[in-house]
């Protein structure tokens, strides 16, 4: 078990500081690996004089190297070890080939890497330890990235691989038992074990996530991928992700395992217990293998006393059992455990927990934390006992209720489907609103089902705060950040899963590692093995759901076919949390400093003195307070003005434009400014939910396209919207929806503002034109958009400039570019508008041709009829230059724009165009027309060419020049860091945050 850390620069040319960087976030992680650590950076790097200072007091022969090259993608990898496998240097990390050019840092177990290193010895392979980290490296040069498709245990780890194209490779086993977080951010990719680690590093800004609190308010735990810190995600369980040059502009996690359904070939019930016999069995056996002593977690219920036995069974030396007991007879099961542990003739260790005990430890189970969590405290004080015991292996059984279905609810599921049933479901909500008002706590969490599809029901069972409270905690609205999960009937098997995906992965794994981890123990968890599991969950739910027998699949397994008694009573290990926090005043004072809404919390505070609340509820609002004290969250307090948008938008995800790319920056950027926003989005022509990762789980998103009369539909649903919502501001995203926002303003008294793009503020109607000036304020992307407007009589002062904004990290230059004929002109448009000067590019290409015979001209975008264009190329002569290449999706375009050597689109009607913008960052050079608003894009002809889009003769000679000229305005950094300082999105959510704060209180 280890810490893993990890920095790759891909534009960022960080030298020194990425070293120091990597440096802070192991020695962050020293708890998770004390026995051994040790560095890899590339050989170059050592040149740096300010290297040479910062390595003086480290032990060189923990510092390794590998041959790169400057210019080119580089990583510092970083571990920490807690030696289990191989004692010995040997076994050092980060560890590489013997070429040096593939390494890797690892945090886990591989129970099968016995097995697995006889195969790749047989296939030529030579190791130089007795690790598992050296099978999974010498793995990857076998099978690539489909390695852990071959891994049988619990991993996090990170693969440098500089052979060819440079490329990190980060991997999370099946369940997501060992974490690992990632953020991409300035031109580098930053992975760790840990959140705190990767904030260790100085170069992560502590940003705060709503989503991440309104999920850990919502379920107990903050769901991934979401963190406490905006861009810093959790990679999912059964997850890859791959970056290099070209895949850094959007990175996608891609999934390689999942939770299987039941199987279509019934198995009877006799082989199935016979097989779960089996394959536990083996699980145990393959759990065992280790350099140090093994103990279990005995709590006396089924799971851990099944696991202690077979453990007991095949273990080759005497074990060690730890169990946790206090005074409350109805919680503790101490005497339960001990006479276990006697029968088996372990070495059996009991804490005995008391108050003291949880007031002494109080502010370091926070600090253990990393992530806000309700649950855990019992694994911290059982894994410090370990710990005190000279225990490194500890082995538990953590997920056997959700894998074999032993929770209470699982029985209840008939109930709750029925319930989660239209139109039972809205009744059944509004009941839950009525118990919630007369203090009918349990009966008012049918309050959930009025979030959409399975989260709903889902949360009935698992809830902590309902989404009202939420909202009054954190004094901001917004959707429950996993709505999205809406598909199947709410049945047995959707929560077998859902408990798997979420309360297993979010909240026991994510506890159990970080505070073992705290103590530096690792703990195994066999009931996870992933052939277990499959053969488990593919099994009728019949036979795991029984009236008098709890879990009987996993009962009649461990007893030969009869479920006994001893195996079926089962109390839970539940510390006597209710009793502690009241007698706990520092819990109820470092409350009442809560950023959380004071009214609220005093009123949680309350009711739980009255016995009307759950612990669990307040100790959520103790988490957030002390984790904000100590610094381990980001503020997030709210100033008390709870603001609300209505923002009516034409479309944000259904097609591709400047205007398209213009609403779903504004999106962002309202949601970013402005962290305590509810933000309710309206799209005429979307079908589909939120399908960006910077806005899903921050506003409500209602999509009008797939209603019978759309434009009727998103009439109303603004109307609705108004009145319920009471917005502090109303913005018309588009000039035709002036009229609906005036009318909500006569209705509601709600101001509203404008946003002017291009071609639809030219020629509006002159209603339009009157509206416009009854806007409080009108938001023009270009000064040349302004202009017309200002023509039509509206005042200049209402008129804020807004120009399009680019995404540095999405559109960059990649260093290493296609191969290919030379040379390569693009345009990116919508090729049916005839303004964009397509034709006039087709027209010129016959004259460039004969300077350059082997150019290409690619025409990217959407279009209903190509027919002209191509037509006209065949005029020209020029057929076999030009290329339709059609629309190309978000992670396409970058790819698209690297791969040319000039953009090109001669405008005569653009309103500012954000293609320029995209090209400019990707760093190619830029032709535009000088008569529109592209001549700002261009910040009047610094950033490129500005040429009349009439004279195509101009245009010939700028190409010509542009394909072989040098000047500053074509040299590529320049172009990217220049267009990046004026319109790259960190500006353009300071614009947006300067207009909202303009407006005063938004409201009259």
């Amino acid at each position: 078990m280890c810490g893993v850390a990890g920095l790759v620069n891909f534009d960022r040319d960080l030298g020194a500081e990425s070293v120091s960087a990597v440096l802070r976030m192991i020695d962050a992680e020293v708890h998770r690996g004390p026995d051994d650590w040790g560095i890899l950076l590339p050989d170059f790097i050592l040149n740096d004089p300010n290297l040479t200072g910062l390595l003086q007091s480290y032990d060189r022969r923990h510092i390794r190297t590998y041959p790169g090259a400057p210019g080119r993608p580089f990583a510092v990898l970083g571990a920490r070890r807690l030696s289990i496998l191989d004692l010995s240097v040997a076994g050092r990390m980060p560890m590489g080939t013997a070429d040096g050019k593939v390494w890797i840092t690892y945090n886990g177990e591989i129970y099968n890497f016995c097995e697995l290193r006889n195969e790749l010895c047989a296939r030529g392979y030579t190791f130089n330890s007795g690790t598992d980290t050296e099978v999974i490296l010498n793995g990857y040069l076998e099978w690539g990235t489909d390695v852990v498709t071959h891994l049988r245990g619990m991993f996090a780890f990170g693969i440098w691989d500089c052979r060819t194209r440079p490329a990190l490779f980060l991997a999370k086993d099946r369940f997501g038992i060992k974490p690992l977080y990632w953020i991409r951010e300035r031109g580098s990719v930053i992975f760790a074990s840990e959140v705190r680690s990767c904030l260790a590093s100085s170069l992560v800004e502590r940003n705060c996530e709503p989503r991440a609190l309104r999920g850990f308010l919502t379920l107990g735990s903050v769901p991934t991928p979401w963190t406490t810190i905006r861009y810093l995600y959790s990679l999912p369980a059964a997850h890859t992700l791959s970056i290099d040059d070209r895949s850094y502009s959007i990175p996608a996690p891609r999934r390689y395992w999942d939770v299987p359904s039941v199987s279509s070939t019934r198995m009877s019930l006799e082989d199935s217990i016979a097989k779960t016999k089996a394959l536990l069995d083996d699980s145990l056996r393959h759990h065992l293998v280790s350099d140090v002593p093994l103990g279990v977690f005995l709590s006396g219920g089924m799971d851990s006393s099944i696991i202690t036995k077979l453990a007991a069974k095949y273990s080759a030396s005497q074990l060690t059992t730890i169990t946790a007991s206090f005074e409350d007879e109805l919680l503790s099961e101490g005497k339960k455990a001990a006479e276990l542990a006697a029968n088996l003739g372990t070495r059996h260790i009991n804490v005995h927990l008391d108050h003291r005990d949880f007031t002494e430890n109080l502010d370091r189970i926070v600090q253990s934390m990393d992530q806000p969590s309700v649950d855990g405290v019992n694994t911290y004080f059982v894994a410090k006992a370990a710990y005190e015991s000279g225990l490194k292996v500890v082995l538990s059984g953590l997920g056997g209720d959700e894998i074999f279905w032993g929770y209470s609810h699982f029985k209840r599921m008939n109930y709750l489907s029925i319930l989660s049933r239209p139109p039972l479901r809205t009744a059944a909500a509004i009941l839950g609103d009525f118990a919630n008002k007369a203090g009918r706590a349990r009966l008012g969490k049918l309050k959930f089902l009025r979030l959409d599809g399975i989260i709903g029901p889902y949360c009935v069972l698992r809830g902590l705060f309902t989404p009202s409270e939420v909202r009054d905690l954190l004094d901001c609205d917004g959707p429950f950040p996993l709505e999205d999960l809406k598909p199947q009937q709410f049945t047995a098997e959707t929560l077998g899963r859902l408990e798997i995906e979420l309360y297993l992965q979010n909240q026991l794994l994510r506890d159990t590692d970080v505070f073992s981890m705290a103590h530096s123990v690792e703990v195994r968890v066999p009931f996870l093995d992933h052939l277990l599991v499959e053969h488990v969950c593919s099994v009728p739910g019949a036979y795991k759901l029984s009236r008098n027998i709890q879990k009987p699949l996993l009962a009649r397994s461990a007893s030969d076919g009869n479920a006994t008694a001893s195996l079926v009573s089962k109390k839970g290990f539940t510390l006597p949390m209710h009793t502690w926090l009241r007698n706990t005043p520092t819990v109820m004072e470092v409350i009442d400093k809560s950023p959380l809404d004071l009214r609220a919390s005093r009123k949680l505070a309350s009711e739980f003195k009255a016995g009307r609340s759950h612990w669990s509820r307040l100790w959520a609002a103790f988490v957030i307070s002390a984790s904000t004290d100590q610094r381990l969250l980001a503020d997030f307090a709210s100033d008390g003005q709870r603001r609300k948008i209505l923002f009516l938008a034409s479309d944000l995800y259904s097609s591709v434009g400047g205007i398209q790319a213009f609403n779903r920056n504004l999106a962002r950027a309202l949601v970013e400014a402005t962290p305590s926003l509810d933000l309710t989005i309206i799209s005429l022509n979307d079908r589909d939910t939120v399908s960006d990762r910077f806005v899903r789980g921050r506003a409500n998103f209602i999509a009008c396209r797939g209603h019978r009369f759309p434009a009727a539909y998103f009439g109303l649903r603004a109307a609705a919207e108004t009145f319920r919502m009471k917005p502090d501001l109303v913005i018309a995203g588009h000039m035709s929806f002036s009229a609906i926002a005036f009318f909500l303003k006569l209705c509601s008294g709600r101001n509203w503002v404008l946003v002017a793009h291009g071609v639809e503020s030219w020629n509006p109607k002159n209603y339009q034109k009157y509206l416009a000036s009854k806007a409080a304020g009108v938001l023009a992307v270009s000064n040349y958009t302004a202009s017309r407007i200002i023509a039509w009589g509206v005042n200049q002062r209402l008129i804020t400039r807004l120009p399009n904004t680019v995404d540095g990290e999405v559109f960059r230059e990649i260093r290493e570019k296609r191969n290919g004929p030379r040379p390569v002109i693009i345009t990116t448009a919508r090729i049916d508008e005839v303004y964009k000067g397509i034709s006039t590019v087709i027209r010129a290409l016959a004259k460039i041709k004969t300077i350059y015979p082997e150019v290409k001209y690619r025409i990217v975008g959407p279009s209903r009829d190509i027919t002209p264009l191509s037509k006209l190329a065949r005029t020209c002569g020029v057929e076999r230059h030009v290329e339709f290449v059609g629309q190309l999706t978000d992670s396409e375009l970058p790819l698209a724009l690297n791969s040319a050597d000039l953009f090109v689109m001669p405008s005569a009607g653009e309103g500012f165009g954000i293609v320029f913008l995209e090209a400019m960052a990707c760093g190619i050079p830029v032709i535009a027309g000088n008569k529109d608003g592209s001549v700002e894009a261009l910040l009047n002809g610094q950033l490129g060419r500005l040429v009349d889009p009439n004279d195509e003769g101009a245009l010939v000679t700028a190409v010509l020049e542009a394909i072989g000229g040098g000047d500053r305005h074509l040299d590529s950094q320049y172009v990217r860091r220049r267009v990046i300082d004026a319109y790259g999105f960190d500006r353009f959510r300071n614009r947006v945050s300067g207009f909202l704060n303009s407006l005063g209180s938004w409201r009259e």
